[in-house]
């Protein structure tokens, strides 16, 4: 990242008259709350206002306007709608957006996301992939300035920006948090944002309109706010608007075509609210297609979300026993301090909110992913809940059937050929769907398509959808007589960041894939000897390719 320069104030000797602005106007032109030049020097900045009348070009804006005394639209409706449209987004935002959901379908049991939030570790470079040697600058996710503030080599500052990183690191809690500080108005960066809006991908078609998505998501039907003074407001003041797109992998149009995009896509690739600050966030599998000549191409800039570290994890323990049990929290610190697994675990933010969950109901933990998920799910299906009808012990014995039941329809979603992530009822059985929605495993969306209003059944999380799968898959390979049979059906193996466990705890049941093609191993731990017992094992004379990286196991060679 380049060394920032201030843009000078503009000169009170201009004579230019005081004007009365837009929304869109954000105080003096130097300074915390208006824009900053990175990497050059002398850069004009240009505004967009809105029209006085018709024909009539706008005031320039009223450089000691504050935040709360937004100056008027040329049209009186515009400048209602305008204050209205933040007024009523700041208030979803500090209200029911602003609190973490420990358990779906819990209502009783949430936390307000500034007293358990902790920073989460960030890298930022400009690009559309990652070239070796480039250089990249380590943030925390609240040192907004930045990670907004990257600009190109010849100084224009970068308005697509890509959140990517692995299910649960936080990425959705980053867009969160980025909503609520603005909401409060305290952070000095977000305040030369006038609007901000956060729109969940996962109920978004590529056709979706970027305006009916705010409506439906964001804007209640009281709210009296159309479709044309939404669009006109976002026009008139772009260079002042923020828009989170939360989700991209989760979005329901897999196979994309650039002639059905509607704007929310066609924003991303700047057809339409080009001067708009964007983000969007998605998991690497989807960062490929995010990033095809269609959609986001340079200058965009790359956030990768790297999780917790030790000092993240302790604060975020701390907060989630602050009101409650400290002694609790401490004796959980050094639980995990003393596992290597555990401490791995730690670092992903959604498996550290599962292990304060479970120690604040036994003062134990498991030390493996399957346990260690495992205990959850018996946690969600057993919890006592007085308020709400919570499946009852008699059901515990139905706990692995249940599981068995989703896990099919979870595999079958990962295995598509674009991974599915949002189902419809009949994909379900329906006494495992009922089962598994009371305990909040899997949870029911309402949404919007062509004016019809209809039900998605989703996972609570993406790595739940995982398990369930694995578990599944688990149970139908271990029956002997089918066995050698799913085994062998397998063509393609992918392998990332095994660091606890030896690789060549494979080589079993690589003997049985004949039919394999495609072994990847990605940033494992291969100790001495490793390799050769994996490779050696491999039956299939079909195999291809076989891709080692970052495994540090060859010497270079």
């Amino acid at each position: 990242m380049q060394q920032e320069a201030q843009v000078p104030a503009p000169s009170d000797a201009t004579g230019s008259p005081q004007p009365t602005g837009s929304i869109g106007n954000m105080g003096t032109v130097s300074g915390n709350n208006n824009p900053t030049i990175v990497g050059s020097s002398g850069v004009n900045i240009n505004y967009n206002f809105p029209l006085e009348g018709p024909g009539l070009p706008a005031s320039r804006p009223q450089l000691s306007q504050s935040p709360d005394q937004d100056p008027r639209l040329g049209a009186p409706s515009y400048q209602e709608a305008g204050n209205k449209i933040r007024d009523i987004l700041k208030g979803v935002y500090k209200t029911t957006g602003s609190y973490v959901q420990l358990l779906p379908r819990v209502d009783n049991d949430q936390m307000h996301i500034a007293g358990i939030y902790t920073k989460v570790q960030l890298e930022t470079l400009e690009g559309v992939a990652v070239v070796t040697g480039q250089k990249r600058e380590s943030v925390n996710s609240t040192e907004y300035a930045k990670i907004f503030l990257l600009t190109t080599r010849t100084g224009e500052l970068i308005k697509r920006l890509i959140f990517f990183g692995m299910g649960g690191v936080g990425k959705s809690t980053i867009f969160d948090k980025i909503a609520y500080d603005w909401a409060e108005g305290k952070d000095e960066f977000l305040k030369r944002f006038k609007l901000v809006f956060l729109l969940k991908m996962c109920a978004l078609f590529q056709e979706s309109d970027l305006v009916d998505s705010i409506l439906d998501q964001l804007l209640d039907e009281d709210s009296g706010i159309t479709e044309h003074e939404l669009d006109t407001v976002i026009q008139a003041n772009s260079n002042e608007v923020l828009v989170l797109l939360d989700g991209f992998d989760e979005m329901k149009t897999k196979t994309l075509k650039a002639a059905s995009f509607g704007s929310v896509l066609k924003a991303l690739n700047r057809k339409k609210y080009r001067e708009c600050c964007i983000c969007v966030s998605t998991r690497p599998s989807r960062l490929e297609t995010l990033m095809s000549t269609s959609l986001v191409q340079n200058p965009c800039t790359h956030v990768e979300v790297l999780g917790f570290t030790d000092d993240d994890v302790q604060e975020y323990v701390r907060k989630f026993y602050e009101t409650t049990d400290l002694d609790s929290g401490k004796a959980l610190i050094q639980t995990i301090g003393k596992s290597n697994t555990l401490r791995d675990f730690a670092t992903n933010p959604m498996l550290l909110l599962l292990m304060c969950l479970l120690w604040r109901e036994s003062q134990q933990l498991p030390e493996t992913t399957s346990r260690l998920f495992t205990k959850a799910v018996n946690y969600m299906f057993t919890r006592k809940d007085e308020d709400k009808k919570r499946v009852s012990d008699a059901n515990v014995p139905n706990v692995s059937k249940t599981l068995n039941a989703i896990g099919q329809t979870a595999l079958r979603g990962l295995m598509s050929a674009n991974q599915t992530f949002a189902f419809q009822k009949d994909e379900f059985k329906p006494k495992a769907l009922d089962l598994a929605l009371k305990a909040g495993i899997l949870t029911q969306q309402r949404v919007i398509k062509n004016l019809a209003p209809h039900n998605n059944i989703q996972f609570m999380h993406k790595t739940m959808q995982e398990y369930c799968a694995a578990n599944y898959l688990q149970k139908i390979i271990c029956r002997s007589d089918s066995r050698t049979e799913q085994l062998a059906r397998i063509e393609t193996i992918q392998v990332f960041r095994v660091s606890r466990y030896p690789v060549s705890d494979l080589a079993v049941a690589l003997g049985y894939m004949e039919n394999l093609t495609d072994l990847r191993l990605e940033k494992c731990s291969l100790v001495k000897g490793d390799l050769e017992k994996t490779t050696s094992s491999i039956c299939s004379q079909r195999l291809t390719s076989l891709d080692i990286v970052g495994c540090n196991t060859l010497g270079a060679t």
